[in-house]
């Protein structure tokens, strides 16, 4: 519909109208690059939403503008009822552009959440999750100790480094001691993810990118797409999809892992072949303890999928929990990625 609405504008520069909401690099009969960091198909509609120039959506053919008082022109309304979000209802301080002095305006405060609730496929069967919100008048959103102005993500309680260590992939979580990375509940899921990193191959284990996960609820799969060049899911050719099933027997089963290509001379699509990396290539187990599933996986280092293990390396993540009614829950706000550095 957006797109319609600007076909029909007359505005032909990309700079001036939305983009084509099938997004791809610069390929032979594709001269525009509509690809950005941002994860998959519907991430990328709302990216382009809020990226865009400000005037460039009230300049389509339909709508219409209408005036909202601002007095500290920060970009969020005083009291406008007509529009989702005013400083009233936000309780934050109209005569002043950072309401709580944390360093963070109260528009990138709003910003930094989509106030989305839910992620839901079946329209009629809504999946409440609730999201850390802003606090505009309060210093610290998420409560990580960390000020939302000095924050990279001032709504996810989360580190945002993959720690260095050695793990074998065996099944047991004897190694994974430390505090979860994340943590995540609703629709009576629980679900913890550890991460650790190594760059050498040894008795004490392999180099790789690790990731570990115990899980409890009835859940049909689980999506972990793991973006290892954190330019965005159609940028280049580094994005890894993982999908592993529930097994209450013997723990969780890996289905598939499979790379997401952006980088060659057509259209962004997966790579069904195998050329660039295989499931046999993942290191995967899994195990059941206290009516937990548990699983752990390494990615090997491998260049030709973005993945050169050296310090200092972002690496995205998405989650994706697929739940026996059609309903998926995100485990991070839907529409964005949550990016890693490897880290000592």
């Amino acid at each position: 519909q957006v797109e319609s609405n600007y076909d029909l504008s007359g505005l032909e520069r990309e700079d001036e109208r939305m983009w084509f909401c099938h997004f791809a690099p610069v390929h032979t009969g594709w001269d525009k690059q509509t690809a950005a960091d941002h994860g998959e198909h519907w991430d990328g509609i709302a990216w382009q939403l809020r990226h865009h120039k400000t005037d460039s959506y009230l300049r389509a053919i339909y709508g219409f503008a209408q005036n909202a008082i601002d007095a500290d022109e920060d970009g969020v309304p005083d009291d406008s009822p007509q529009l989702p979000l005013d400083e009233k209802r936000l309780g934050s301080d109209a005569a002043k552009k950072d309401s709580d002095g944390d360093g963070l305006s109260d528009l990138d405060e709003v910003l930094s959440s989509t106030w989305v609730k839910a992620l839901n496929l079946p329209v009629r069967s809504r999946v409440e999750v609730n999201y850390i919100r802003p606090k505009l008048n309060g210093k610290d959103s998420d409560g990580d100790g960390i000020e939302d102005g000095k924050d990279k993500y001032p709504i996810y309680p989360y580190s945002t480094q993959i720690k260095k260590g050695k793990v074998k992939i065996d099944g047991s979580m004897d190694e994974w001691k430390e505090n979860p990375q994340i943590k995540f509940a609703a629709e009576g899921i629980e679900l913890e993810v550890f991460s650790r990193w190594s760059d050498t191959n040894d008795a004490a284990g392999p180099e790789g990118l690790f990731y570990a996960g115990k899980i409890k609820g009835d859940f049909e799969t689980i999506d972990i797409v793991l973006d290892l060049d954190a330019d965005g899911f159609y940028c280049g050719n580094d994005n890894l999809k993982i999908t592993i099933r529930s097994e209450k027997s013997n723990g969780p089963l890996l289905l598939d892992s499979i790379i997401h290509i952006c980088g060659e001379d057509r259209w962004p699509f997966f790579d069904d072949e195998r050329n660039y990396f295989g499931k046999e290539q993942l290191k995967f187990s899994s195990a059941i303890a206290d009516s937990q599933q548990l699983f752990e996986f390494a990615v090997p280092k491998k260049q030709k999928i973005g993945l050169t293990l050296k310090k200092g390396e972002d690496i995205g993540l998405m989650i994706y929990i697929n739940l026996s009614n059609g309903c998926s829950l995100s485990v991070f706000e839907p529409y964005s990625i949550f990016d890693s550095t490897l880290a000592e």
